[in-house]
């Protein structure tokens, strides 16, 4: 009998909430996700956050760089993803709007009031009509030795999410252990990342529900000589025999093609070496994400990492 088609939700829900962030892990649950992807790096202070970019720049907090950060204030942050420390309670003080003042601006949208699921294009279109400055807060003022525990991580996406903390993979498991299947992406060089992460996992009898993935065969090898029974898949921009002959070599259990790269020959030829190919690169557009899905699932592959869960509700793939 044919397995489903699997759809992986992407960063969570990262059209309705910022990505990585434990408010989009919670939306892409309520949308029906049963595995998500995540980034994870090393930080300065070794802990392991989940986060896609290497600098914190598209977030609109400078531009240092993740692995070169402190997570700071708490070795062993609270599962809701919020800071306990005095400081960060201050400095969000400091660097957010006051809710009263964001609440009378949202007012402006009342299907934006009800619930923190508005979109970017949503927020776009609200700034046009004259939403003006309500838009997210700028935070190119944040202090370089800030620790990212107390960063705002989510303004930069709508001002519905400001003071969304960033989550570190602790808290992801702590909170969805028993609700996911992880896909976990090995962001950034730090040499300890893969032995970190397999620590974490190995430390709540997750290794059996987690697959590390990365584009780093350095990494891929790492978390290989720490564990040879974990799960890997080896993310690539196309399937060819160099790649085949190192995922036979590491014993890969997935081939993860750019999804435009998985044609049906590509994917048999993968399967005779990996168990699994799952594809990535699904378009944020409805249509094309759906002709997507249908493609990649039709040449064999297994599944696919989206953005928007949503979008497959009433079209499921077979």
């Amino acid at each position: 009998m044919a397995m489903p088609f699997r759809l992986i939700a992407h960063r969570g829900a990262p059209m309705r909430a910022p990505e990585n962030t434990l408010a989009s892990f919670r939306i892409a649950q309520q949308l029906g996700a049963t595995e998500i992807e995540t980034d994870v790096q090393l930080t300065t202070d070794n802990v392991l956050v989940l986060c896609h970019d290497d600098t914190l720049a598209r977030y609109r907090l400078g531009d240092r760089r993740v692995e070169e950060s402190p997570y700071g204030a708490a070795a062993s942050p609270p599962p809701d993803g919020t800071t306990r420390s005095a400081a960060a309670r201050r400095w969000r003080t400091r660097r957010v709007r006051p809710e009263a003042q964001w609440k009378a601006r949202l007012g402006r949208v009342p299907a934006m009031r009800a619930d923190r699921s508005a979109t970017p294009q949503d927020w776009a279109r609200w700034r046009a009509s004259g939403g003006g400055d309500a838009a997210a807060p700028s935070n190119q003022h944040v202090r370089a030795t800030t620790p990212l525990c107390e960063l705002d991580f989510g303004s930069w996406f709508s001002p519905a999410f400001a003071g969304e903390r960033i989550a570190t993979l602790p808290q992801l498991l702590d909170t969805h252990a028993a609700d996911f299947l992880f896909h976990i992406e090995l962001k950034g060089a730090h040499p300890r990342l893969a032995a970190e992460t397999l620590a974490i996992l190995d430390a709540r009898n997750l290794l059996g529900r987690s697959v590390l993935t990365s584009f780093s065969l350095e990494q891929l090898r790492r978390a290989r000589a720490a564990s040879a029974s974990i799960r890997l898949g080896w993310l690539v921009h196309a399937i060819d025999e160099p790649v085949l002959s190192v995922a036979g070599e590491l014993g890969l259990f997935q081939i993860c093609p750019l999804a435009s790269a998985a044609t049906s020959d590509a994917v048999a030829r993968a399967l005779r070496v990996v168990p699994e190919v799952r594809a990535w690169g699904c378009p944020r557009e409805p249509a094309a994400a759906r002709e997507t899905v249908r493609a990649v699932q039709a040449a064999g592959c297994i599944g696919i990492t989206t953005d928007e869960l949503g979008w497959f509700r009433d079209t499921k793939p077979a």
